[in-house]
């Protein structure tokens, strides 16, 4: 009964939402300071669905509203997780121009290294050493939500395209995000062709020493969701995957979940 409720309860809550939306579409000339009221509620916690109705009724994200999606201030892991997950408002807004299409995905990728920042430190407060990938997974599984969409595919290689020329871990790791939210999209032959000048990225951004066992783990490990197709590739990520379990199994031990158990991966205690 419960769970019919809440289903009920949703039901209503998203049908609310929209209706909303539609009002204010429909008396948006009596709203001064409109679009910077739909960034205001797309940040609420509890009418952030009416933002992305209203956008979707209106089928484009203007300049103001971007500008004030970006300007908004960083200052909480829900703010950041929103900006993350603006990708969905261009899927609502599918009208609106490429470039600024463009613009929404930096400004969800800028909010990345918050998200791993902020599920670390919750992580770290618990009292149990839980696998440090486990904050990765996190962020990983909202980028693919948020970018995982046709309607934005030309813009996320666009993206890519300008990231993959940066020797910097940041761009690296953002590329690869975009990609694998895209991956059942990409041709093989992108897909081969990318992944090649990725691990050739990889192995400079090791070379210049800016890049941890734990970036380079998941750096290898997206390549390998990524591209699942080509043998040849998953064969050569493989090798290097296990070289670096070899030559750090102290930090691959804190990164990866721990012997599986019965019902689950055992969580250790910290030892005060």
């Amino acid at each position: 009964g419960r769970k019919i409720f809440l289903k009920i309860q949703k039901d209503h809550r998203s049908f609310l939402d929209f209706f909303i939306g539609m009002r204010i579409s429909e008396r948006r000339t009596e709203y001064p300071k409109l679009n910077q009221d739909i960034v205001n509620i797309y940040f609420s916690d509890i009418w952030s669905d009416v933002a992305f109705f209203y956008i979707g009724i209106q089928r484009e994200l203007n300049k103001e509203m971007i500008q004030g999606l970006e300007e908004y201030k960083s200052d909480t892991f829900e703010v950041n997780l929103s900006k993350v997950l603006i990708g969905r408002l261009l899927q609502a807004g599918w009208h609106t121009p490429s470039e600024d299409k463009i613009k929404v995905i930096e400004i969800g990728l800028g909010s990345i290294d918050n998200i791993r920042k902020y599920v670390d430190k919750d992580i770290s407060g618990t009292g149990m050493i839980v696998p440090a990938i486990f904050s990765d997974f996190f962020y990983m599984s909202a980028v693919e939500y948020s970018f995982g969409s046709r309607t934005i595919l030309n813009e996320t290689r666009k993206v890519c395209d300008i990231l993959e020329n940066k020797v910097d871990l940041q761009s690296f790791r953002n590329c690869l995000l975009l990609l694998l939210a895209q991956r059942s999209r990409l041709p093989l032959d992108e897909k081969d062709k990318r992944t090649q000048r990725l691990l050739d990225g990889l192995a400079k951004l090791e070379l210049k020493g800016n890049l941890s066992v734990r970036d380079k783990f998941i750096g290898l490990f997206l390549l390998e969701q990524i591209n699942t197709e080509n043998k040849e590739v998953l064969k050569s990520i493989k090798r290097k995957l296990i070289r670096t379990q070899k030559l750090f199994p102290d930090e691959m031990k804190m990164l990866l979940p721990p012997p599986k158990v019965k019902g689950g991966f055992k969580i250790r205690n910290k030892k005060v």
